[in-house]
């Protein structure tokens, strides 16, 4: 990595990440106006007539049909990007390091992730009061809502995909070389989780956490791949188990070896990441 990162290259460095950030924000947008337009044009009488139940309804609307929203405005995202990088000749596979790696690797970052999100659950079960998880949990049941399929596409492909695109694969490229390194991992990371708030504090925590992994993974591995595996088993893990099952079964003492253990195993596989890690790739392209 550079030695002298200088504060001109600092202010691009952001600029340039958070552009895109604002971009997705304008579209998120854009769609949620639409959905809202659509209900008020479908529901006209019904806003004249009596405006709290048409209020209710409208916030009803939004949380019955927000995975299907996710979905367009992730869809409409890529395709003003493609719109984007064909205007500039910019190939976007390498603007965001969809870059392949070795098979040891893909494993180091599969056991990395799925060890993690293990003993994360366990220790926030341990440690979280229960009032301020349970609006996690409540979070979660929503985005998880819809039939087997939808949640197949929404939670495990389209979910981790566009997040990775949008934090690692669109912000953090644009942060290397340019922002010290412990910015370039804790920002994205902070982005990410503050980015769950709805899910109230627990929620922002447990994908702080996560995305600090996703991050780690992302610059050890020059992979925007790498931390999508990373992504889809965190969220296979943690939106699918049946966590209050599980640790209902288990009594607090194993709750808490099970979470160092996990602890553990996520640390070392960590560890030999970081030894095959090309420092080189951390130079700004």
């Amino acid at each position: 990595m550079k030695n002298n990162i200088k504060v001109k290259n600092i202010i691009k460095g952001i600029a340039a990440a958070f552009g895109f950030l604002v971009l997705y924000s304008v579209v998120t947008n854009l769609v949620g106006l639409g959905m809202q337009g659509y209900f008020s044009l479908t529901h006209s009488e019904l806003k004249i007539t009596d405006p709290l139940a048409y209020a209710e309804q409208l916030v009803l609307f939004a949380e019955t049909n927000i995975m299907y929203r996710a979905i367009v405005q992730f869809l409409l995202f890529i395709a003003v990007l493609l719109i984007f990088f064909r205007i500039k000749n910019i190939k976007i596979a390498a603007y965001v390091r969809w870059n392949p790696v070795s098979g040891r690797n893909y494993a180091l970052v599969a056991l990395m992730s799925s060890s993690a999100i293990i003993a994360l659950n366990f220790f926030m079960n341990v440690l979280i009061p229960a009032d301020i998880a349970q609006s996690a949990a409540d979070y979660t049941t929503m985005m998880t809502s819809g039939g087997l399929l939808i949640n197949i596409v929404l939670v495990i492909l389209v979910g981790p995909f566009s997040e990775e695109l949008l934090i690692r694969g669109l912000m953090t490229t644009r942060m290397m070389g340019r922002l010290p390194l412990w910015a370039v991992i804790a920002g994205p990371a902070l982005i990410f989780g503050l980015g769950h708030a709805a899910g109230g504090m627990s929620q922002v925590i447990g994908t702080i956490m996560t995305g600090l992994v996703m991050s780690l993974v992302f610059v050890w591995t020059n992979s925007m791949r790498a931390s999508v595996l990373a992504h889809m088993l965190n969220n296979l893990f943690a939106a699918f188990l049946p966590w209050s099952m599980i640790t209902t079964a288990i009594s607090v003492p194993i709750q808490f070896i099970i979470g160092i253990v996990g602890l553990i195993v996520a640390v070392y596989a960590g560890y030999m990441l970081y030894k095959r890690w090309d420092k080189e790739a951390m130079l700004s392209i």
